[in-house]
């Protein structure tokens, strides 16, 4: 975009639609380059704007839905599974059974002001769009017209506020390759597995002691951080919290023993115990509050006390997915809750770089590393495709409580590379129609108009 390097496409198998973030840029043309290859475009479709709307994120993306009927198999999750692909046989589209009236919802989780949803059609018997009606709650977004070998459709919901998107379509199927719903706000929850960033929505569990507990926001996902806090009540009697992986399995045992002055870390397997890893008791009195944050990471656990980070990293010797729960152990009074960041895939952290490098092996943790050591980095943005890491000196709306995560972990954004990063400005198609010019033509039908002018079929002739 200009003088902006957005992005680098990196082929993969059954994917049809490659989003590339420019992360806000403002430029008057798009360049694609492409040495040592034929360059063929389908369609480029840009998107931007100038209203100025900051924190615009999407939060549609693994989110709850529902439809009205199931036909085929294709379940309603599809749609926000981030798979824009509209060929039914990848088994990312959803498909409604012929009923007079088929309907397709997404619950965002919370209420948002929305500006645009992406309609992203199925390639095959794509006419069965045409018609199709979508609202925010009870307001009408829009409604679909259907443009031959068009596939994906945006819609503007003008900054109505709302938590339900439903899509209507009376008299004919309704299938969907994906919806994507746009709006201001930092959404959590849904079934994303990547770090990501804080989103000010925690999920907080009051610690019964004894009683083993679910752990708040469901199973251990990569880059979950939990913040555990307490008392140190006893200069004799010691405490501890384990993370349940299943019966008679326990992923990680952190003990504190103050007789010994010393912090054990086990795991239990099958009714085993195995090998104790230690560290030096934290500079904790008796009465004095704890404040405890377990991070996951790809090789295993992190841990600090009272903001004093520990150099232990206790590996995962049971899968962190496994973990459900967590019991607490001690004195009477030792805890009094566990709160754990809200996490969301596909988003992007608005803030300068400070730095950018790509990881060898494509580490995350080498990332979480510089991040942790630059003074100014308050996150980063990890690719996992390529492996590159931006180190970030932006912010993010936080609450008071969420000054200690911040300073102390570093919290992280990634991106999967799949669903289109938006931000800084109500999202507009910029590109249909649009004067474009390419290097050179093969002939006279493959001009360098065929890329903006709404066909995204992709077949050649």
């Amino acid at each position: 975009a200009g003088s902006t390097k957005c992005g680098t496409v990196s082929y993969r198998k059954g994917v049809s639609t490659y989003p590339v973030a420019c992360h806000g840029a403002s430029a008057d043309n798009v360049k694609i380059t492409l040495n040592g290859n034929y360059l063929h475009l389908a369609e480029v479709q840009v998107f931007g704007g100038s209203l100025g709307i900051k924190n615009l994120n999407l939060l549609s993306h693994g989110q709850k839905t529902l439809q009205s009927s199931t036909g085929w198999g294709g379940v309603s999750g599809r749609a926000v599974d981030g798979n824009p692909s509209g060929y039914y046989s990848h088994k990312s589209v959803s498909h409604s059974k012929y009923n007079k009236d088929n309907w397709w919802q997404v619950d965002l989780g919370a209420t948002y002001p929305v500006y645009l949803v992406l309609v992203h059609n199925r390639v095959e018997a794509k006419h069965r769009i045409n018609g199709a009606k979508v609202y925010l709650d009870k307001h009408h977004c829009g409604t679909i017209q259907y443009v031959p070998y068009r596939r994906t459709y945006p819609i503007s919901c003008g900054g109505k506020r709302g938590k339900i998107v439903r899509i209507v379509q009376a008299n004919d199927y309704l299938q969907l390759a994906e919806v994507q719903v746009y709006g201001v706000g930092y959404p959590f929850g849904g079934n994303g597995g990547l770090w990501a960033h804080h989103t000010g929505g925690w999920k907080i569990a009051k610690i019964k002691q004894g009683k083993e507990l679910n752990l708040p926001g469901g199973p251990l996902r990569l880059g979950n951080v939990f913040i555990i806090r307490g008392k140190h009540t006893s200069s004799k009697k010691g405490w501890s919290f384990n993370f349940h992986g299943g019966k008679n399995e326990i992923a990680l045992h952190f003990n504190g023993r103050p007789s010994k002055k010393v912090v054990v870390l086990n795991t239990l397997i099958g009714g085993k115990w195995g090998k104790e890893i230690k560290f030096g008791w934290p500079d904790l009195k008796v009465g004095q509050t704890m404040v405890i944050l377990v991070t996951v990471h790809l090789k295993g656990y992190d841990f600090q006390v009272n903001n004093n980070k520990i150099k232990v990293m206790f590996p995962h010797r049971v899968p962190f997915k496994k973990v459900r729960s967590v019991k607490f152990g001690g004195p009477a009074g030792t805890w009094t809750s566990i709160h754990r960041s809200c996490l969301r895939d596909n988003t992007n952290l608005a803030g300068g770089d400070i730095l950018t490098f790509v990881t060898k092996g494509k580490n995350i943790d080498q990332c979480s590393e510089k991040c942790k050591k630059h003074a100014a980095c308050v996150a980063f943005t990890f690719h996992k495709q390529s492996g590159r890491c931006w180190i970030k000196n932006g912010a993010y709306r936080k609450p008071s409580y969420n000054k200690l995560v911040v300073s102390a972990t570093k919290l992280a954004y990634i991106t999967d590379g799949k669903t289109p990063i938006m931000g800084g400005g109500n999202m507009i198609l910029l590109s249909h129609r649009k004067r474009a010019t390419q290097s050179n033509t093969w002939d006279k039908n493959s001009g360098a108009e065929k890329a903006v002018d709404g066909n995204t079929a992709g077949h050649w002739g």
